[in-house]
C-alpha cells in the first residue's frame, strides 16, 4: 500500500478503546462519507505520520489496519467509521479508509474522504493516487488529471500514479504525453503488465499497429489470460490485413473473456465476502480448470491466506466448522504444490 506510513504505528501498542459496538459490513456499506462529522478547519495543520495516534485509537486503528492486510476492506471500514465519528477527519482513518472504498470500487466514496484528507493535510497528497484514480473512474478526467500532477511533484518516483496520468492524457487527447508517461514508467519497471496493454491500446486507438503488437507481446509475456490483450490483438492484426491471424486471436479473446465472464462475479463478491471460502474455492476452481497457471495461483494463495486467518482468528468455532475450513486450506495447498511441479514442464 502506497500510503502513510503507518505500519509504524502497531508500535505504539493496543492500548484501551472505547469503541467497542460491533457494526456489521452490511451496515457500514450502507454509510456514506458525508453523514461523518467534520473538523473544523485547521483542526489537523500540520500532522504527519510521526505524530501517530492518540491512546484511544491504537487499537481500532490495528484492527483496520489487520483487515487491510487480510484484504478485508469491508472490514477495514467497520473498524474506522467509528473511530472517524468520535474524531473527525483524522488523517490516518481518512487515508485507510479511502483506500479501503476504493479497493471496494466504491470511487464517489473513495473521493470523498481523500479529498477531505488533502483539504486538512494538504502535505500528505503525494499519497493520495487514489483520488485522482477515483475522479478518473468517475469520469471527471480533467480533475483526475490536475491530481496526477500534484502526486507526481510531491512523489516523482510514484510509478502507479503516472500510469493514472498517462490513461488521463490519453483520453483527454494528449496522446504524445501520455506515451512519455508510459515509456518513463517502463523504464523503471518494464516488468509493469498494465502499462504495456495501456501502451498497446494507445497505439492501436492511433492505428499504429506494429508497435501496438509489440508492445502486446511484451504484455502477453508477464500476463497471458488477459482478454482485452487478446481483443487489442485482433485489431492490429486486421489493420495490417492479416485477417488469418486476426481470427485467431479473435477466438482467443472470445475463450478468454468467457472464462473472465465466469470469475467477475465471484471476485466481486469477494471483495464484500472475503472470508467465504467457497467463494474463494470457486474462483480458484475457475482458473484451474482454464489452465491460467498464473491467475489460479493467485486465488489459490487468496484461498490458503483467508482459511489461515480463519483457523488464527476463530479458535473456538465448531469442530466441523475447523475441520471444513482445514479441508480448504489442505486443497489450496496441494494445488499450489501441483502448479510448482508443472512450471518446469512449462518452462522447457
Amino acid at each position: 500500500m502506497n500510503g502513510l506510513a503507518i505500519c509504524g504505528l502497531l508500535a505504539l501498542g493496543s492500548a484501551g478503546n472505547a469503541f467497542t459496538a460491533p457494526l456489521r459490513p452490511q451496515d457500514v456499506l450502507a454509510k456514506r462519507a458525508g453523514e461523518l462529522p467534520r473538523a473544523e478547519a485547521g483542526a489537523w495543520t500540520g500532522w504527519t505520520e510521526a505524530v501517530g495516534l492518540p491512546d484511544e485509537l491504537v487499537a481500532g486503528y490495528a484492527r483496520a489496519l489487520e483487515a487491510w492486510r487480510a484484504r478485508d476492506f469491508p472490514g477495514v471500514l467497520t473498524a474506522t467509521w467509528p473511530l472517524l465519528e468520535a474524531t473527525p477527519d483524522h488523517p490516518a482513518l481518512l487515508h485507510l479508509a479511502g483506500h479501503a472504498q476504493f479497493r471496494l470500487r466504491r470511487y464517489g466514496e473513495c473521493a470523498a474522504l481523500l479529498t477531505r484528507l488533502v483539504a486538512h493535510v494538504p502535505g500528505q497528497v503525494g499519497r493520495t493516487r487514489h483520488l485522482a484514480h477515483a475522479w478518473n473512474e468517475l469520469g471527471q478526467v480533467d480533475r483526475a488529471l490536475v491530481h496526477y500532477d500534484r502526486v507526481l511533484q510531491a512523489a516523482p518516483g510514484d510509478q502507479e500514479a503516472r500510469r493514472g496520468r498517462a490513461l488521463a492524457r490519453w483520453r483527454l487527447g494528449a496522446v504524445g504525453a501520455a506515451l512519455r508517461d508510459l515509456g518513463e514508467l517502463l523504464a523503471a519497471r518494464p516488468e509493469h503488465a498494465g502499462a504495456w496493454l495501456l501502451r498497446a491500446r494507445i497505439l492501436v486507438d492511433q492505428e499504429e499497429a506494429e508497435q501496438a503488437l509489440l508492445a502486446l507481446a511484451r504484455h502477453r509475456a508477464l500476463d497471458p489470460d488477459e482478454p482485452e490483450a487478446a481483443f487489442l490483438e485482433a485489431r492490429a492484426l486486421m489493420d495490417l490485413g492479416r485477417s488469418e491471424e486476426a481470427a485467431v486471436a479473435r477466438t482467443r479473446f472470445e475463450s478468454l473473456e468467457a472464462i473472465a465472464a465466469a470469475a467477475r462475479p465471484l471476485e466481486g463478491k469477494l471483495l464484500l465476502r472475503p472470508w467465504d471460502l467457497d467463494l474463494h474455492r470457486a474462483l480458484a476452481e475457475v482458473r484451474l480448470g482454464a489452465g491460467q497457471a498464473q491467475r489460479a495461483r493467485s486465488a489459490l494463495i487468496g484461498l490458503a491466506r483467508a482459511a489461515r486467518l480463519r483457523l488464527q482468528t476463530g479458535p473456538a468455532a465448531a469442530p466441523e466448522v475447523r475441520a471444513s475450513i482445514t479441508a480448504h486450506l489442505q486443497w489450496a495447498e496441494a494445488r499450489l504444490g501441483e502448479l510448482d511441479a508443472a512450471a518446469p514442464r512449462e518452462v522447457r
